[in-house]
């Protein structure tokens, strides 16, 4: 991606934080939803599976969803619940974008920050890859803010990063102590 798209990309994130602050949630999700389905939603009776969704982000608040939208903290979750899901092998925790070793990871790859979506780096070749590029990418997509659910109206960072492929490596603000550390 070049510069003049990651610029747009950023320019875009900016308006919609900005939006987030001057518009009710109401508001926000039925004119969304207006816009793409083509008719006035009804979010006090829900029907459809969008709106329903909508009413569960605008009135249910439970702290499960965070965790489950966390891939980092779905993990333990999940060991947690089940044994019949085999989860990828943890192979490191990483403080910071910077400190990635690509020199230790495996030859094919997928890095992705936790608290979004399109900020993968597939890498299928590491002789191939653009480590700057790769980088830089990961750099912007680790400066968004994420904000959390309404119901302690906190602002927090969540920036981790996942290795697919059967190797995960996460790149979070936080750590946990039995976590190894890279």
């Amino acid at each position: 991606m070049n510069r003049f798209n990651y610029f747009m990309k950023y320019t875009e994130y900016l308006g919609r934080k900005l939006l987030t602050g001057m518009v009710e949630d109401h508001q926000f999700h039925s004119k969304r939803l207006k816009r793409l389905t083509g008719r006035t939603p009804d979010l006090v009776n829900p029907v459809t599976l969008s709106e329903k969704i909508c009413y569960r982000m605008m009135h249910d608040h439970n702290p499960l969803y965070t965790r489950l939208a966390d891939k980092l903290a779905v993990r333990d979750y999940v060991a947690t619940r089940t044994q019949k899901v085999q989860l990828p092998t943890l192979l490191c925790v990483y403080d910071n974008v910077q400190s990635i070793d690509f020199s230790q990871l495996p030859d094919k790859f997928v890095l992705k920050c936790n608290h979004d979506s399109g900020s993968a780096v597939i890498c299928t070749d590491k002789d191939k890859l653009n480590i700057a590029r790769a980088l830089q990418k990961l750099d912007f997509a680790c400066a968004k803010i994420c904000i959390t659910p309404p119901g302690n109206g906190s602002i927090k960072t969540s920036n981790r990063l996942y290795c697919a492929k059967n190797t995960l490596i996460y790149f979070p603000k936080e750590t946990k102590a039995a976590r190894q550390k890279c």
